[in-house]
């Protein structure tokens, strides 16, 4: 009955950093539409067409930033993802966050499914498990790997979700910190 219910927990987290990275991938992040003029005339200057996005004559509101990889500007970006091939902004911070945390899940179950599986041919004593057979090397060194695998991606995607939650904390996106703007 454990084996079903780590088969559930584990596919489950799968399925959902599955679903959460198509939705991240798919969704407009924020982006200005291609000709937008500034709703009001400001006397502080913050009405500015953005300079590379050239022909097209956009606005670009404050806070908004251009993306090279994908050629327009996106409002609140954080930076463009190569796991999702998307800018991450405004409109699909949510789906990149649950599809890291899903991913930091998994990969946590990932390791504990090792470390059991580690155990249980460390203190199997079926013969067809035991070290004369010619197959339990490899999973011995395959439990040690994948453990490390996933031991690896959560703590890389814990250490990415923890900066993205602090982000949104501060209110400020990975690009405005980087040009030191909007805030702290």
């Amino acid at each position: 009955m454990k084996g079903f219910f780590y088969f559930i927990t584990f596919n489950g987290f799968c399925l959902m950093a599955y679903l959460s990275h198509i939705r991240a991938a798919f969704s407009d992040p924020g982006r200005v539409p291609e000709g937008m003029v500034a709703p009001f005339q400001s006397e502080y200057g913050e009405n500015k067409n953005c300079e590379k996005c050239t022909g097209k004559e956009t606005w670009k509101p404050v806070r908004a930033h251009h993306c090279s990889e994908c050629g327009f500007c996106v409002f609140k970006m954080d930076h463009h993802c190569p796991w999702i091939n998307n800018c991450v902004g405004q409109r699909n911070m949510k789906y990149f966050l649950q599809f890291v945390l899903y991913i930091m899940l998994a990969s946590g179950m990932l390791s504990l499914l090792c470390i059991l599986s580690f155990y249980n041919l460390l203190t199997s004593t079926n013969t067809r498990t035991h070290m004369n057979h010619s197959n339990y090397p490899y999973a011995f060194i395959g439990s040690i790997l994948a453990f490390v695998e996933g031991l690896l991606f959560a703590y890389f995607t814990f250490d990415l979700l923890s900066e993205q939650i602090t982000s949104i904390d501060d209110n400020q996106s990975y690009v405005d910190d980087l040009k030191k703007q909007y805030g702290k």
